[in-house]
């Protein structure tokens, strides 16, 4: 397969991920936009969830009065609800996790990690996509439309720490910038993960985030004494010439990417873009790249299990 072949495997892929994207968010909530109308510094004027007509009952948002489901009302309303739920979730990781704060391009961003990453031996570092996800948010979208179990990471968090291992949830989208996300996974691993007692990490990008991991191993290559395995979800990332061996040998061996696809959970996917991301492409066992992350929890948490017992 020559680069050109590649290269236009990248783009048809690229442009029917923003498509789709468009058209899952008309199908839920009608002809909207995907961009968000909040501007990043613009402040939300409301504090709760119940302040703009919405709680959280069985684990959904719903209507406070009729308790039907969220109904899309706008963009900008979309906005408000999705960071309040966003807060929401965030409270929850404080009664179990603890936050804290790092300086990434001028800015100070919260992130969270167990209260045992100090111990644990064994830790699992998400990573989310980009755009107005924040820490503990894998989509808002799926936050509004079905359930926090789709739309965070609770339980993976949950899970994670079932396994008995120590979690860190990244938070790089405070600014939207790639130097900056990098620049905040590059102090997470230096100031804790680095000067935590983990001997086997594991890593979960999702989506861009699989790309903001492959930077990470690009400018931190000690990271391979620890990493035992990495899985993307629906991961756009691509290795190249300027692509370090150690990280190219790793992908290959040890990750493997979940992408959205109508073959049963797990079952190989053959594309042309998986040669070019460097690393084995499995069904995630929906056609939403957003599902796949619940769909596929299960087996990622194996995969992960299963890389860790391999030390012992």
């Amino acid at each position: 397969m020559d680069e050109r072949t590649v290269q236009a495997g990248l783009v048809m892929t690229t442009m029917a991920g923003v498509l789709g994207t468009m058209y899952w968010l008309g199908k839920q909530f009608g002809d909207a936009p995907a961009a968000s109308a909040l501007k990043d510094n613009e402040q939300v004027q409301y504090q709760r969830l119940t302040e703009v007509g919405y709680k959280i009952l069985d684990n959904k948002i719903v209507d406070i009065n009729t308790e039907k489901p969220f109904v899309w009302k706008g963009a900008k309303n979309f906005d408000t609800v999705s960071h309040l739920v966003t807060e929401e979730i965030q409270s929850i990781l404080r009664t179990t996790l603890e936050e804290h704060f790092i300086t990434s391009g001028g800015k100070k961003t919260n992130f969270f990690c167990s209260k045992d990453w100090k111990t644990k031996k064994q830790m699992v570092l998400l990573i989310q996509a980009s755009g107005k996800e924040r820490a503990g948010v894998w989509s808002r979208k799926l936050l509004l439309s079905h359930s926090i179990d789709h739309g965070s990471m609770l339980a993976y968090v949950d899970a994670i720490k079932a396994h008995g291992c120590s979690v860190i949830i990244a938070n790089p989208n405070l600014d939207n910038k790639n130097s900056q996300s990098l620049e905040h996974l590059v102090e997470i691993y230096d100031k804790y993960i680095c000067d935590s007692g983990v001997e086997s990490l594991a890593i979960l990008g999702f989506g861009s985030g699989g790309k903001a991991c492959v930077n990470l191993l690009q400018e931190r290559l000690s990271i391979m004494n620890i990493l035992k395995a990495v899985a993307f979800v629906h991961s756009l990332h691509t290795i190249d010439p300027n692509t370090a061996p150690e990280v190219v040998d790793f992908l290959k061996k040890s990750s493997k990417n979940w992408v959205p696809s109508e073959k049963p959970l797990n079952h190989v996917v053959h594309d042309p873009m998986s040669f070019a991301s460097g690393c084995r492409w499995v069904s995630g066992g929906h056609t939403e790249s957003t599902q796949c992350l619940h769909t596929a929890m299960g087996e990622i948490c194996k995969f992960f299990h299963r890389s860790f017992s391999e030390d012992f």
